[in-house]
């Protein structure tokens, strides 16, 4: 039976933890110890269980090293903002994570979101898998993502200039090992025993992939029944993160024929008791979203993918305000699919007519329904069974 680390280093959600955490107790029944290194340590009992034997903090730059770049429009530059834009920071998180792995004698390297991981464990050479969506494992070998196809030139050469300098520093680090050097940023994936990308096709952040094999992603019917505020008119759901726009967004949805259904982790009390009314309800609950979609005319979200795949199952179209490049990739490719649209999250005007638009404007709902009759027989469990299958063989081979 095997080490194996659990490796979560970048991004903000507990969707990583989510992910991570079937993989533990699949890993963990095989007899295998499990450790997690987590960038987040507060959530990790209540995901895990007792499946885990250590628990560490992942090593992680909390700030960018030299100069941050602010809009991120391309991935080398969420690369440079983690601490790829210095030699000697890069340098210092490697050697945490090489430590890491010294400590818990790792032997095998599970990751998400984890490209420091990821090049530790090329430098070191436990073997490594990496899961996630699109975002999380952008396509290698290619030119550097970017996070839109309308970019000016002098964006472009940000995104390049950017990839010279993370490539610099990461081959001048994996030089002082002996290590082969990489071309593009993206290229520290070419360096794993495989990705394993946890989405669809038609929601993968950079568009479907010829050589990609997809794994779905968990749509489990879990959660409360949800309960609609009761006055005429449509019924919206929302999943909603703080933003300029939504204060103004509830004063103006009070006044309409409308019931709006919002699931928030952290908008203010505040706000939630200022803006409750008859056809506005709050709630922190996790609820079961196949139920959701057989009532909703629509939905409001950021763009949390998981979410939006839900949805999408039961034929709900989709009014979209992302607050970030990831949010917005996925938004992308639901406007791609024609199941939705994007608007400005700041701009409340621009949230209720896309709601007016996705629901009287019948194409929207069908390419919506267009894709649940697609996957009416979509069986994650076959999938997850497949993933599982491709982990244990690499663990068993290593």
């Amino acid at each position: 039976m095997a080490n194996i680390l659990l490796c979560w280093e970048l991004g903000g959600g507990l969707g990583h933890l989510g992910r991570l955490a079937p993989v533990a107790q699949h890993l963990s029944g095989g007899g295998h110890q499990i450790d997690l290194a987590s960038r987040r340590l507060r959530p990790v009992q209540n995901l895990f269980g007792n499946t885990l034997r250590n628990v560490y903090q992942a090593p992680i730059q909390l700030s960018p090293a030299g100069d941050g770049i602010f809009p991120t429009i391309g991935f080398a530059h969420i690369l440079n903002n983690v601490g790829y834009s210095s030699v000697d920071a890069l340098a210092a998180l490697v050697r945490a994570w090489l430590v890491l792995f010294d400590v818990s004698r790792t032997e095998f390297v599970i990751a998400d979101h984890s490209p420091t991981a990821v090049l530790a464990a090329y430098i070191a050479e436990p073997p490594c898998i990496t899961i996630g969506n699109g975002f999380k494992l952008p396509p290698v070998h290619q030119a550097p993502p970017s996070f839109g196809a309308k970019l000016t030139a002098d964006a472009r050469a940000s995104i390049e200039r950017s990839n010279s300098l993370v490539c610099a520093n990461v081959n001048s680090v994996l030089g002082a090992f002996e290590k082969p050097a990489i071309q593009t940023a993206s290229d520290l994936y070419s360096t794993t025993i495989a990705n394993l990308l946890l989405t669809l096709p038609e929601l993968d952040h950079y568009g479907p992939r010829s050589d990609a094999t997809y794994f779905g992603l968990p749509v489990g019917a879990t959660g409360a029944a949800p309960h609609w505020p009761s006055q005429p008119g449509l019924k919206v759901y929302a999943y909603l993160n703080p933003s300029p726009g939504l204060k103004p967004f509830f004063a103006s949805v009070r006044q309409l024929p409308m019931n709006l259904l919002v699931v928030h982790n952290e908008l203010s009390r505040d706000l939630t008791d200022q803006a409750a009314a008859e056809n506005i309800q709050f709630t922190r609950e996790r609820l079961n979203l196949q139920k959701v979609a057989i009532e909703a005319d629509c939905a409001l979200l950021n763009g949390s993918h998981a979410t939006m795949c839900q949805l999408l199952f039961g034929g709900v179209p989709l009014v979209l305000g992302p607050l970030h490049p990831e949010q917005l990739l996925a938004s992308q490719r639901i406007v791609a699919a024609g199941a939705g649209l994007i608007v400005n999250h700041t701009d409340p005007k621009q949230m209720l007519a896309g709601i007016y638009e996705v629901t009287s404007q019948t194409r929207y709902r069908a390419a919506a329904q267009e894709f649940a009759a697609r996957y009416a027989k979509f069986d994650q469990a076959k999938l997850d069974a497949q993933m599982y299958a491709e982990i244990d063989r690499a663990i068993g081979s290593s």
